[in-house]
C-alpha cells in the first residue's frame, strides 16, 4: 500500500473571512434547530474531475487517528463521489485517485445574555372596605374604590445561556501519480465549517457532507453558504 498523506483539519485551514463566517453564524431564516447551516470553500481542477476514475477514500479525525467513526464517515463520503461519477474501491492499489478527509468539533463557546423583567410597581384599582357606626345605633359597612394609572418598572433580571459548537470537514482529492511527488497538489479541496448547538459530530455529519457536495464541484474558488434540513437528535 502506498504511503498515505495524513491531513489534519482545524478551523483555521478554511480560509473563510470573518464576514463570511458571520453571515452563517448569525442568520438562520428557517428557525433554530430545524436546519444545519454552513460554509464550503471549494478549489478544484475541473478538467481532471470530469474524467472520474477509481477513488480510494481515507479518513481520520482531527487528531489524525483512524477510527471506526472515521471509517463510517468515509463510507458516506464515498457514496457522494460515487454519485458524481467515481468508482469507489476498497484497495488503494486499484485506485486512480485517493480522497483524504478529516473532521472535528470543538468544545463549544458559551455566551450569556441578560434581560430585564418588567413588572407593575404601583397604581391600578384600590378598594377599601370597613364598618362604621350609624345614627341610632348599630353598625354599617362601607367601601371606597379608587383608580390610579398603573406604574411599571424593572423588577428584576433573568440570564440565559447558549453554547455553540464549531464543526469542521476537509476533503482533498489527489491523483495517484501526484502522490509520488515531493509536494503533491490536490485536484479538489473542499473545506467546510458549520456552527450550531449540537455537540455530537455524528448527528450533523450527514448534513455537513450533503452541504459540502451541493452543486459539486461548483465554481473554482467559490464560497457557498448552504442550509440542509436537519434529521439529528441532539
Amino acid at each position: 500500500m502506498k504511503t498515505l498523506l495524513i491531513i489534519v483539519v482545524t478551523a483555521t485551514l478554511f480560509g473563510c473571512t470573518t464576514a463570511e463566517m458571520n453571515r452563517f453564524m448569525y442568520g438562520n431564516p428557517h428557525g433554530p434547530g430545524s436546519y444545519v447551516e454552513g460554509i464550503t470553500r471549494t478549489y478544484h481542477n475541473g478538467s481532471s474531475l470530469s474524467q472520474g476514475g477509481r477513488v480510494y477514500v481515507y479518513g481520520t479525525d482531527a487528531s489524525g487517528n483512524r477510527t471506526l467513526q472515521s471509517e463510517h464517515i468515509t463510507q458516506k463520503i464515498g457514496a457522494y463521489f460515487s454519485f458524481h461519477g467515481f468508482t469507489v474501491v476498497t484497495d488503494s492499489k486499484d485506485a486512480t485517485h485517493v480522497a483524504y478527509l478529516s473532521y472535528g468539533i470543538d468544545n463549544g463557546t458559551t455566551t450569556y445574555s441578560s434581560y430585564p423583567v418588567i413588572g407593575r410597581t404601583g397604581g391600578g384599582r384600590t378598594r377599601t372596605t370597613g364598618v362604621v357606626d350609624v345614627p341610632g345605633g348599630g353598625l354599617g359597612s362601607y367601601h371606597e374604590e379608587t383608580y390610579e394609572m398603573p406604574r411599571w418598572d424593572i423588577v428584576g433580571s433573568r440570564t440565559t445561556s447558549q453554547t455553540q459548537f464549531m464543526r469542521a470537514l476537509l476533503v482533498r482529492l489527489f491523483e495517484i501519480e501526484a502522490l509520488q511527488r515531493p509536494d503533491p497538489l490536490p485536484i479538489l479541496e473542499m473545506s467546510t465549517a458549520s456552527q450550531g448547538a449540537c455537540r455530537h459530530i455524528d448527528e450533523v455529519i450527514d448534513e455537513m457532507i450533503q452541504g459540502s457536495f451541493q452543486a459539486f464541484p461548483g465554481r473554482n474558488g467559490a464560497v457557498r453558504e448552504w442550509s440542509v434540513l436537519a434529521t439529528f437528535s441532539c
